[in-house]
């Protein structure tokens, strides 16, 4: 048999073996790893002659600490996902404020919501002036695809700060 012959056969019989495996399934395996960022919240502050609430230049950061925790799959093939979030919260203001979470939202890279939990109650709570406060949760959500998790990126917290009236 000539070089070329043998390299074709061998090829042919590559092919051939190629042909016959069966698809392995992949298993796609969720990224329980932990994402964080920081957001910023303008402090308002009540005017009790105007009787609206009006934005001051001062700001309570918030360190937003959140991660996908276990997945379970439903009859229709769709998923119901645990996510935990972690808020830590920073008062670096001289009076006291008062948080108000009511909402999470999950986005994905270009900023499209992914995911939304209202948390119900609200989480309402005071933080002395120079001081700071945790607050944690879990919540779930159902997705049809499990592998989009990938594209989510950032939890957006929806809420205010404002001063003590």
């Amino acid at each position: 048999m000539l070089p070329a012959q043998v390299l074709l056969t061998s090829l042919a019989g590559l092919l051939l073996l190629a042909c016959d495996d069966k698809p392995t399934e992949s298993k796609f395996e969720l990224n329980t790893n932990p994402r964080s960022h920081e957001s910023r919240f303008n402090v308002q502050r009540w005017d009790s002659e105007t009787r609206e609430w009006s934005y001051t230049t001062d700001s309570a950061p918030v360190h937003i600490t959140w991660r996908f925790l276990s997945s379970s799959e439903q009859s229709d093939g769709g998923h119901i996902l645990a996510a935990g979030f972690v808020l830590d919260w920073e008062n670096p203001n001289s009076e006291e404020v008062t948080i108000r979470v009511g909402h999470l939202t999950l986005y994905d890279i270009s900023g499209i919501p992914m995911a939304e939990h209202d948390l119900v109650p609200n989480l309402e709570f005071p933080i002395e002036a120079n001081g700071s406060r945790t607050r944690n949760g879990n919540f779930e959500f159902s997705v049809q695809d499990l592998e989009i998790t990938e594209q989510v990126v950032r939890m957006g917290v929806f809420g205010s700060v404002s001063y003590i009236p």
